[in-house]
């Protein structure tokens, strides 16, 4: 599965934002995930797109961009002050 689908799932995490090297992070866990699961998947491809999918959006949701989190908090002293 993973020679078939690694190049696609790459691209996909490139085109949900990901630099390459994050696309490539979240799909060695991917693939991690799916050697650790005691059953094979009934449909390991739907799998490996699905979990892919779920990794690489924790993953953006869990990045803290430079800068934001600094203006969230003067943006609040400000309203509060």
């Amino acid at each position: 599965v993973y020679e078939a689908r690694a190049a696609q799932l790459v691209l996909y995490g490139r085109a949900l934002g990901l630099s390459h090297g994050e696309a490539e992070d979240v799909l060695q866990e991917t693939f991690m995930g799916l050697m650790q699961m005691n059953e094979e998947p009934a449909q390991p491809a739907h799998y490996c797109l699905r979990s892919f999918r779920n990794r690489a959006l924790n993953y953006k949701r869990s990045v803290v961009v430079p800068g934001v989190l600094n203006c969230i908090v003067m943006v609040r002293f400000v309203a509060d002050g």
